[in-house]
């Protein structure tokens, strides 16, 4: 991950997600171990896919909650990663 990294997280008032962008590598990887650490006791299911012209995944947990999850990238490092929970915008995504 770049130093500069930015995380978005978009649910809607549906679904839990950070009020404002994550900065820096350090704290984006701590949010992302606190909402998909090690305390969920069944993986999710990774189907990558393309969002938005970036390459990205979509991140199906047991319980029938689902994310989308885009990364934007710069001279082989992650910038940005963009994770959309709000189910109505999920809408038209494959199953």
């Amino acid at each position: 991950m770049a130093d500069d990294v930015t995380a978005w997280s978009d649910g809607g008032g549906r679904v839990r997600s950070a009020r404002n962008p994550v900065r820096g590598a350090d704290r984006v990887a701590r949010f992302f171990a606190g909402v998909h650490g090690p305390r969920r006791r069944q993986p999710p299911h990774l189907a990558p896919t393309e969002l938005n012209g970036q390459p990205g995944v979509v991140i199906h947990w047991p319980d029938g909650r689902r994310y989308a999850l885009a990364v934007a990238a710069a001279d082989g490092r992650i910038t940005g990663l963009y994770l959309v929970g709000n189910p109505d915008k999920l809408a038209g995504l494959a199953a």
